[in-house]
């Protein structure tokens, strides 16, 4: 009945386990002595006089250790799992076969260890470890699903095709805080030179109407899709376009491309007319850290000189949020090319906001024709970016390659005048 005597006893069946190794193991197992004590000091030496004299992966040994994963007291489980890893090698049955079973405890504790351990003990690429992971992302407990995730990333590698069609089959499940892990996950296991696919699955989330989904949509996205213009990322620039205000207008390349891709003849281009009155914008997203990671987002996907893109983000330097005109500090000079670029002598300084939406009143271009991307002769008088005020007229293939220089820097100086001093030293 004295524990110190039973600790005693524990201590001499080591001497004992070298001589006559199966009747020590069956008495660790016998209750009110070894792994069964009811003391918890007695039951931790237990698991380390164990683990001593036990030899490698040996099945009665093993067994008994991973009992201890179910123990009440947190220091018996974490002296059960150092054993196991001391005792097993990686994808021993037994253990992983234990450990699936632990991690259906109703007990989170025991839920939460048995994940951990499932990492450190699991076949690297193993497939039944593996899924037994991604089902715990289904965990009712947020902590067994960050562990899940992190015991994931031991197991595998990035862009793990097995892992990665795991995690996209639950990417639509019905409650949210699966959804939110799962995305976790893939921020850790998308490839980084960008998936598309992946992309175009997460942007149905972008517009969920819970803050927490669209900041985890966001981020995801702005990893998933491809770089700086390339193909595949222009759904991703206008889903940042649209969380910020500014939706962007139909594609005329798109449209005409689709329209003449029958053996019709293409319409003839419209007569120069009255401009067109654009529908109000849709307000931002309520959400600041969603703007932030919209505006983050767009550095990354957006091509540098993209006009569309530097008028959107510059407009953020009057955002609400420090958080948001510290991004779009940090982001302007990746969207932006420097001022002056390629020819500084011909451009021309402003402090006044330029209008985005092409006009005609018959003036003539001021682009070069012989610029390698003019589109002045494709598209007419009718496609181009001008400004009275500031008296240019270019066509869109010379604003989008060569002087979007001037946008930005029109976007920043205007606002050097602002009546707020938090937006003036932003600009």
């Amino acid at each position: 009945e004295n524990p110190s005597v039973r600790l005693m006893g524990i201590r001499a069946l080591a001497r004992v386990g070298r001589k006559d190794y199966g009747r020590a193991v069956d008495e660790f197992g016998k209750s009110f002595q070894g792994l069964g004590d009811p003391d918890i000091e007695n039951r931790e030496a237990a698991i380390h006089t164990l683990a001593g004299f036990a030899p490698q992966n040996e099945e009665r040994a093993l067994t008994l250790l991973c009992t201890g994963l179910m123990d009440a007291e947190a220091c018996i489980r974490n002296a059960a799992c150092e054993s196991l890893i001391f005792l097993a090698e990686r994808g021993n049955k037994v253990v992983c076969k234990a450990m699936r079973a632990h991690m259906k405890c109703w007990r989170g504790e025991v839920r939460r260890d048995a994940t951990k351990a499932m990492g450190q003990l699991g076949k690297k690429g193993g497939e039944l470890s593996i899924k037994a992971l991604c089902e715990q992302l289904e965990d009712s407990d947020s902590v067994v699903r960050i562990v899940a995730v992190e015991s994931l990333r031991r197991l595998t590698n990035r862009a793990d095709p097995l892992v990665m069609s795991e995690l996209l089959r639950r990417l639509s499940h019905k409650e949210r805080e699966v959804r939110l892990a799962v995305m976790y996950a893939l921020k850790r296991f998308c490839n980084k030179e960008g998936d598309p696919a992946l992309a175009l699955k997460i942007l149905r989330h972008i517009e969920d109407e819970v803050p927490e989904e669209r900041r985890a949509a966001a981020e995801l996205l702005a990893l998933a899709s491809p770089k700086a213009g390339a193909e595949g990322s222009r759904p991703a620039l206008r889903a940042f376009m649209a969380l910020l205000g500014d939706p962007l207008p139909p594609d005329l390349m798109e449209d005409e491309e689709q329209e003449n891709s029958d053996d019709e003849p293409a319409p003839a281009p419209e007569e120069p007319g009255e401009p067109v009155e654009e529908p109000p914008k849709p307000p931002p997203d309520e959400d600041w850290q969603v703007r932030r990671l919209a505006v983050a987002g767009l550095s990354e996907v957006a091509r540098c000189g993209d006009p569309d893109v530097i008028v959107a983000v510059t407009d953020r330097l009057e955002d609400d949020s420090w958080e948001v005109r510290r991004a779009v500090a940090a982001a302007t000079p990746k969207i932006c090319p420097a001022f002056g670029f390629p020819d500084g002598a011909t451009m021309r300084i402003t402090c006044h906001p330029h209008p985005m939406v092409p006009y005609s009143d018959g003036k003539k271009f001021d682009c070069d024709d012989e610029c390698e991307q003019c589109t002045r002769k494709e598209e007419g008088v009718g496609v181009r970016w001008s400004c009275r005020e500031c008296m240019y007229d270019l066509c869109r293939g010379c604003i989008n390659f060569y002087r979007s220089d001037r946008v930005g820097l029109a976007g920043v100086l205007q606002r050097l005048n602002h009546p707020l001093e938090d937006v003036r030293f932003a600009a």
